[in-house]
């Protein structure tokens, strides 16, 4: 079984809409700690942490499901 190492502390739905074009795929940001803009920077891999709630998918799941009926509404 895929074991989620990435969990995401801002839920993904909410950054797609700020995405760029509309694509839902990528945002532009402004790195602090480098004081960089990045144009594209992929939606997979912001506002997250390796094992954010637990080593196992049981939290980071539950999560997922409220996040897939609310992202519709």
């Amino acid at each position: 079984m895929l074991i989620k190492s990435s969990h995401h502390f801002i839920p993904q739905f909410y950054l797609r809409r700020f995405s760029i074009r509309d694509e839902g795929k990528s945002i532009s940001l402004y790195n602090l700690k480098n004081k960089k803009i990045i144009q594209n920077a992929p939606i997979k891999h912001q506002a997250c942490k390796k094992f954010l709630y637990r080593a196992d998918d049981e939290v980071e799941n539950a999560l997922g499901k409220m996040e897939n009926e609310v992202a519709n509404i």
